[in-house]
């Protein structure tokens, strides 16, 4: 993957949780606001039916069989409110990029029809903030589609539209906490990207961005009880392991997530996966199999992608063990499961494959994964180490590749 690649993943990241968060408004605003923006606050809060925002809880929950009946009840009782097409529309969109492919034409005619549904609000004379947040929340999940769709320009104008409807918001005197999560969400992934595309995207009207600012935003959000807290701490676990690199933080708020979300086993993803990058090996082992009771409660209704990464993350841990054979049957278990594998975990687990037979001696197989894989796209500079391990014979260290 190229360093220009990379940065598009960022900015990629940042419309994904952006996004997220645009229709859960607070249900109060935080202490020392003005009464006028606590009024605010709470006509913002009134302009969301309380269905919308439940529906996307049991997404989150992964509550999929109670998920769509409530949604499809909740669009008939709202047929003129954005909010119900909204959490339509972005449950498309998530549920294509970590569950399962949904057809482009469909996540393009809910996108269509939220858009329909913000300029009815528009036309029908509406209070000027509820506007303003609805804009906000359809432009953000246009940038994440943009994005996901790869034309990350495009993405990154429509995040900057997004940024602007909030400062309408700002203007008229709104201070609640889900405006911190939002703005700390821009700022914080807009603030990542070098500053050449930082001065290409001022050209395109693109503000930029302030990764300390962005991360006292978050942290406030996911510290003030609101609708929002909770998606702000989910922001702040991916921050901390993919980005800071701070994987003590990214377990502590990890642990606080799981406390309210329980049953979303991909939440118990991230805190395996932080486990195993911070060597936290007693931790992790702890937690795969807190993960395993938790999918013997979920059976037929977890993700099919939830299993294969959580068997990826438990052979990762025995070849940091040492247990190079029990490493070994997990991988090739893993790559002959029948479920669905999305490309990136196909690549680590070949990957991984192959460092334990380099490990055990093996170097035929070895080195015939290896030249397989250069065939293929570049995953987190595999490429780069694999050239590196078949012109020198150099062993890749597991540390350099615990993806």
């Amino acid at each position: 993957m190229t360093t220009v690649m990379r940065w598009m993943w960022r900015w990629r990241l940042a419309w994904v949780m952006a996004a997220v968060g645009a229709v859960a408004p607070t249900v109060g605003p935080p202490s020392g606001v003005t009464p006028a923006s606590e009024t605010l606050c709470q006509r913002l809060v009134d302009a969301v039916p309380p269905c919308a925002v439940q529906a996307l809880n049991l997404f989150y929950r992964m509550r999929f069989t109670e998920l769509w009946p409530a949604l499809t009840a909740c669009e008939q009782a709202h047929p003129d409110n954005p909010y119900p097409f909204f959490v339509d529309a972005l449950i498309a969109i998530r549920w294509n990029d970590y569950i399962r492919p949904v057809p482009t034409d469909e996540i393009e005619r809910r996108l269509r029809v939220l858009r329909q549904k913000v300029r009815a609000m528009e036309r029908s004379g509406a209070d000027v903030g509820a506007v303003a947040l609805a804009r906000a929340s359809s432009y953000g999940l246009e940038s994440l589609w943009l994005a996901i769709r790869g034309d990350h320009f495009k993405a990154g104008r429509a995040g900057g539209r997004m940024y602007r409807e909030l400062g309408v918001l700002q203007d008229l005197g709104a201070n609640c906490p889900w405006m911190d999560y939002l703005y700390g969400n821009y700022d914080y992934f807009a603030g990542t990207v070098p500053r050449l595309l930082q001065m290409l995207g001022s050209i395109l009207g693109i503000p930029p961005g302030d990764r300390a600012r962005g991360l006292r935003r978050l942290q406030q959000a996911a510290t003030t009880p609101s609708v929002v807290q909770w998606e702000a701490v989910r922001t702040l676990v991916y921050i901390y392991l993919f980005y800071e690199h701070d994987y003590d933080r990214a377990l502590e708020w990890g642990r606080q997530l799981i406390a309210v979300y329980p049953e979303n086993l991909t939440h118990r993803l991230f805190l395996l996966r932080a486990a195993v990058h911070g060597e936290r090996w007693a931790e992790a082992d702890a937690l795969w199999q807190d993960w395993v009771a938790w999918a013997i409660v979920r059976g037929a209704e977890l993700p099919e992608i939830t299993w294969t990464e959580a068997v990826y993350w438990r052979a990762r841990w025995y070849m940091h063990m040492g247990q190079w054979e029990a490493a070994e049957r997990w991988l090739r278990h893993l790559l002959a499961m029948p479920q669905a594998r999305p490309p990136w975990l196909d690549a680590w687990a070949r990957f991984s494959l192959a460092q334990v037979l380099d490990t055990r001696g093996v170097t035929v197989e070895a080195e015939r994964i290896y030249r397989e894989l250069l065939r293929g796209p570049d995953v987190r500079d595999f490429h780069r180490l694999i050239r590196r391990r078949l012109q020198r014979g150099w062993q890749i260290p597991l540390e350099w590749a615990n993806y």
